[in-house]
């Protein structure tokens, strides 16, 4: 393998990153739009009562995972398309 052959791996990692902002910015939109539907619910709470809003984003080496084991088989096949969660 030449060393600018890059495996699909190394694609999808490439891909991760680069929609990493945008995944971000997309988070804290969703964040803050579901807080401001919680308002009306959250001034009703008695003083020990709480609502959490949390969010996460899928690290990339477990986002690789998660399609390996999609796969029918445990490494990545050149002749197929994969479909990026």
């Amino acid at each position: 393998m030449a060393n600018s052959e890059r495996t699909i791996e190394d694609r999808l990692r490439e891909e991760y990153f680069d929609l990493l902002p945008d995944v971000r910015r997309v988070l804290d939109e969703l964040e803050a739009d579901v807080r401001h539907c919680l308002v009306p619910i959250s001034i009703r709470l008695d003083k020990y009562e709480k609502l959490v809003v949390t969010s996460r984003i899928k690290e990339c080496e477990s986002a690789l995972d998660s399609v390996r084991r999609r796969q029918e088989s445990p490494i990545f096949d050149r002749g197929q398309p994969v479909a990026v969660i």
